[in-house]
C-alpha cells in the first residue's frame, strides 16, 4: 500500500512536469521544426534520442485506469525523466533566445529548478552513477544562473550536489566541481559589479571544505574546475576569514605556483593573492614561520656536529 502511494505521488509529479514542459515547448513549435532540427539535440555531441517522441505521444487508454503500477515502474520513470531532461537541454541550447523574447525565461528556470530538485530527491535513493551524473550536471547548469543562487541554497541544492559526490564516481565528481565553479564565477562577477555583497552563499554548505579536500585529483578537467572555484571565491574580500581559517589561502598559494597546469589559473591566483591585503599578511607570516623553522633546523644540525 505504501509503495502504491509513493508510486502515485511520483506518477502525478511526472505528469505535472510533462505538462509544464509541454506548455513551454508549445510556444516554440514554429522555431523547432523537423527541417531546422531533424534531431532534438543540445549540441553536436548530445543527440536527444527519444525526447521528441515523448512530446508527440499522449495516452488516453482507459484500460490503464485502476491497474496497479507495474514492477518496472521506477525504470520507466527514469527513462521519462531522462527524456524530459533532454528536452530542457535542447530548449536551453537552441531556443533560449526565443524563450527570452517571449518573456518566459523566469518560468523556464523555475520549472527546470523544480524538476532538478525533485529528480535529486529520487536520485538520492539511487547508486546508479549515470543517474547521479545526469542530476549533478543539471544542478551544475543551474549554478551558472546567478538569479537562482538563493533558491538553490534555500532548497538545499548545493548540499544535494555535494552529497552526490560521495558516490566516488569520477564523472559525478567532475559535475559537482563544475557546478561549484559556475556558482563561484557568477557570484564573483556579481560582487565585483556591485550586484551583491557579503560572504559567499557557498560558505554555509561546506563547499569550500569540499574544494580543499578534492583540490588534488587525477582528472585535470575536474582539478581545473576546483581551482577556478577557489580563485573566484577568493576574489570576494568577505570570504578572506574563511579562507584563512580553513587553509584555503594556502591552497590558493599552491595554485599560484607551478603546481597548477593552467597558466591562466596560476595568473588568476597570483592576482588574487596580490590584490587582497589579508592574504598578503598571511603570506608574510608563512614566510616568517618558514624562516624560523629553517633557523631551528640549522641550530639542530650545528649541535649535532
Amino acid at each position: 500500500m505504501i509503495l502504491d502511494v509513493y508510486c502515485l505521488c511520483v506518477f502525478l509529479t511526472v505528469v505535472d512536469f510533462f505538462n509544464q514542459i509541454n506548455i513551454l515547448y508549445g510556444t516554440l513549435t514554429e522555431f523547432c521544426t523537423d527541417s531546422l532540427y531533424p534531431t532534438m539535440c543540445a549540441g553536436p555531441k548530445h543527440d536527444q534520442e527519444g525526447a521528441s517522441l515523448l512530446l508527440s505521444k499522449t495516452c488516453s487508454n482507459r484500460n490503464f485506469i485502476g491497474v496497479p503500477f507495474p514492477r518496472n515502474f521506477p525504470d520507466v520513470v527514469k527513462i521519462i525523466f531522462k527524456r524530459l531532461f533532454r528536452i530542457y537541454a535542447h530548449i536551453y541550447h537552441s531556443h533560449f533566445q526565443n524563450i527570452v523574447g517571449f518573456g518566459e525565461e523566469v518560468h523556464l528556470n523555475t520549472c527546470f529548478k523544480h524538476f532538478v530538485l525533485f529528480t535529486w530527491h529520487v536520485a538520492s535513493k539511487s547508486n546508479d552513477p549515470q543517474t547521479l551524473r545526469m542530476v549533478a550536471g543539471a544542478i551544475a547548469n543551474l549554478c551558472g544562473n546567478q538569479k537562482l543562487h538563493e533558491m538553490l541554497i534555500e532548497d538545499d541544492g548545493i548540499k544535494a550536489l555535494l552529497g552526490m559526490a560521495q558516490c566516488g564516481n569520477s564523472d559525478v565528481i567532475a559535475q559537482v566541481a563544475r557546478g561549484l565553479a559556475n556558482f563561484a564565477k557568477c557570484e564573483s562577477r556579481a560582487t565585483v559589479q556591485g550586484y551583491r555583497s557579503g560572504r559567499s552563499l557557498l560558505m554555509e554548505d561546506g563547499a569550500l571544505s569540499w574544494l580543499i579536500a578534492n583540490s588534488i585529483v587525477t582528472l585535470s578537467s575536474t582539478r581545473r574546475h576546483i581551482e577556478l572555484a577557489i580563485c573566484h571565491l577568493a576574489q570576494n574580500d568577505d570570504n578572506a576569514q574563511d579562507f584563512i581559517s580553513t587553509g584555503a589561502a594556502k591552497e590558493l598559494s599552491r595554485i599560484s605556483s607551478l603546481e597548477s597546469s593552467r597558466e591562466d589559473i596560476r595568473n588568476l591566483a597570483k592576482k588574487t593573492l596580490a590584490w587582497n591585503p589579508n592574504f598578503q599578511v598571511l603570506m608574510r607570516e608563512e614566510v616568517h614561520v618558514s624562516y624560523l623553522n629553517f633557523y631551528k633546523d640549522v641550530l639542530v644540525f650545528e649541535r649535532a656536529l
